[in-house]
């Protein structure tokens, strides 16, 4: 009886943080900052810090809870939105996805400083190849750049070295936070 009420106690626990670490990634999507400077041939690309709420959630609770994070992240956001077809909200859910699993699947078995590291390379590059498929074949083609030449540039000077070092930011500091709560015994067991 007991054993039972700790599972559903613990599941409380879990969806409270779900809605909590999601509301909190929508609120930081909104908060972009310009980094086209950084990337002329794309200057319209914004950085923001939305995928470290589920990244958190992931290491913290298990992929599932990374993956629940991001979904209402983008979801919350379609209401706000004014992209064409979604294609932001799809197009950083699949980042997001990117970012999480390869790192989560890096750290499972251990979390030593090497395989933080380790992770957040790995997690990187998935990141830049999902979103250089993503933006080749739906989101610059829904902005109307149909030209294989313009899009494989535009992948290639802007799209790759962005997610790359927003990959790498994001996990470093989701390592951090992660290590910072994780000290206050706010994560209980994976699923």
């Amino acid at each position: 009886m007991e054993g039972m009420r700790n599972m559903k106690q613990n599941r409380v626990k879990k969806m409270i943080y779900a809605g909590m670490l999601a509301a909190l990634a929508f609120v930081l999507y909104s908060l972009e900052v310009s980094v086209g400077f950084l990337f002329p041939a794309a200057p319209f690309l914004k950085f923001e810090f939305s995928d470290v709420p589920a990244f958190v959630a992931t290491l913290g609770f298990g992929p599932v809870m990374g993956i629940l994070v991001e979904f209402i992240k983008n979801v919350l956001h379609i209401f706000i939105t004014k992209e064409p077809a979604f294609s932001g909200e799809i197009g950083n859910f699949l980042a997001g996805l990117g970012m999480i699993l390869p790192a989560y699947f890096v750290l499972k078995t251990k979390q030593s400083v090497m395989r933080k590291i380790a992770a957040a390379a790995v997690s990187a590059v998935a990141t830049a190849i999902v979103m250089a498929f993503v933006n080749f074949f739906i989101t610059l083609p829904l902005y109307g750049i149909a030209d294989f030449a313009a899009k494989i540039n535009m992948i290639l000077a802007a799209f790759i070295p962005f997610n790359l070092l927003k990959a790498v930011v994001v996990a470093l500091i989701s390592f951090l936070l992660y290590d910072i709560l994780k000290k206050y015994h706010v994560f209980g067991t994976k699923e």
